[in-house]
């Protein structure tokens, strides 16, 4: 019996140990690493509280999930009411967030005919809209 006792005891202490020394990975900042490999992981965007995609270099680096079903399923995904994700034929994921355009405006992806508000980012413009009066 003591030794049964015993047993529990210690492995309730490592398994709280290891929990400790684990980090939160949607706290986890993508990191490539030091190789040139090119892989597809994901991370939570705690900015806009969505998993995301990066390109992991293979090696070291920190990779919080192998899949965006992981991510989404540990971490959660919030998308702002309205505005979905669109994947575009060459697979760029766009994430759609508040818009960033003036009022009347509309923010578009050139590459593509979508419509869609987006971050403020160099490769998007902003378009008034034909039925606005401003």
């Amino acid at each position: 019996m003591r030794t049964l006792f015993f047993s529990v005891v210690v492995a309730l202490i490592s398994q709280a140990l290891v929990s400790a020394e684990l980090p939160d990975p949607c706290l986890q900042k993508p990191e490539i690493g030091p190789c040139r490999a090119r892989f597809l992981r994901y991370y939570f965007d705690q900015t806009e509280g969505t998993c995301k995609e990066f390109t992991w270099g293979g090696c070291q680096g920190s990779v919080p999930f192998d899949s965006i079903e992981d991510c989404r399923e540990v971490c959660g995904s919030s998308q702002p009411t309205g505005t979905p994700n669109y994947t575009a034929p060459d697979r760029t994921h766009i994430t759609c967030v508040d818009n960033p355009c003036g009022p009347g405006d509309t923010c578009v992806d050139e590459r593509y005919p979508i419509a869609c508000f987006v971050a403020p980012c160099p490769k998007y413009r902003c378009y008034k809209n034909a039925e606005s009066s401003t």
